[in-house]
């Protein structure tokens, strides 16, 4: 390597290196201005048009066994969401909807499909305080439904933070960590300077966490990666491939779910 571009190569390094310690040794960001930032980023997320199409690859990992799905998810964050879930080799393995109403999954291999409707009539998720009623959801034990999974894709929190939190701590490289309130279907939210969602958690019986992960695209501002610690030694990670949002809303054919009429449709284990 000829000496003069070794020079300029080391001293790049070095400017990079100086920056990055003088980012860290200054001062920490307000909070207010922190948490105004992610109120006003979830405002245009929440003003973007619902209907939605994405791609991801999702590897669940538990103690003894570890597995990649592609996830092929569209809908309407505000309406009815349809998944299909497909092998790395093609062969598909579960369709899921759901509404306002619940969820309805359809497994081909075994050729068996479940219900899950919750007491009061509205779609199980933690988001709407029925934190064991996503079990099954994505073809893994997880505590949300398909909406949550499919905001938390989409950048959109604010469901499961609320709109205040109750104080403030600085975290590290310049983060921000907030204790949200009671009411609120999370326990904390870490943002960056943006704004930006960079780590969740919450649970009761079952502590989890999230991780937001490679806000690559500057026109999406979206996560590339979701990683949620379920416990017990289980992982879900989830990688976007693709996002889009339709000019038009679905039509109804588009969102149905189609069971074989000698399918018995059981209700879902809680």
């Amino acid at each position: 390597m000829p000496r003069t571009l070794r020079a300029a190569l080391i001293l790049l390094c070095c400017l990079g290196a100086a920056a990055c310690a003088v980012r860290r040794a200054g001062p920490p960001p307000d909070p207010s201005q922190v948490w105004a930032a992610y109120l006003a980023r979830e405002k245009q997320l929440q003003a973007a048009p619902p209907e939605i199409q994405l791609r991801a690859s999702l590897w669940y990992t538990t103690p003894k066994r570890s597995n990649r799905t592609l996830v092929n998810l569209w809908g309407s964050l505000d309406g009815p969401l349809r998944v299909d879930l497909n092998a790395s080799m093609g062969a598909s393995i579960g369709l899921f909807r759901e509404d306002d109403a619940g969820w309805t999954a359809y497994y081909p291999q075994s050729n068996e499909a479940f219900v899950s409707v919750s007491a009061n009539g509205t779609a199980s998720g933690f988001a709407n305080g029925h934190e064991g009623a996503g079990s099954g959801v994505l073809g893994a034990r997880v505590p949300f439904s398909l909406h949550d999974v499919a905001r938390l894709l989409t950048g959109r929190v604010l469901p499961l933070t609320g709109s205040t939190a109750r104080s403030a701590a600085p975290g590290e490289d310049g983060l921000t960590v907030f204790t949200l309130d009671a009411s609120a279907a999370a326990k904390s939210l870490t943002l960056d300077p943006d704004g930006r969602p960079v780590a969740l958690s919450g649970g009761t019986t079952e502590p989890w966490s999230i991780a937001f992960k490679d806000y690559g695209d500057p026109v999406a501002d979206l996560p590339g990666e979701v990683v949620m610690d379920l416990s017990e030694g289980r992982f879900a990670r989830l990688i976007l491939k693709s996002f889009s949002r339709p000019a038009k809303p679905w039509t109804e054919s588009a969102m149905r779910l189609e069971i074989p009429p000698d399918v018995v449709v059981k209700p879902a284990q809680p």
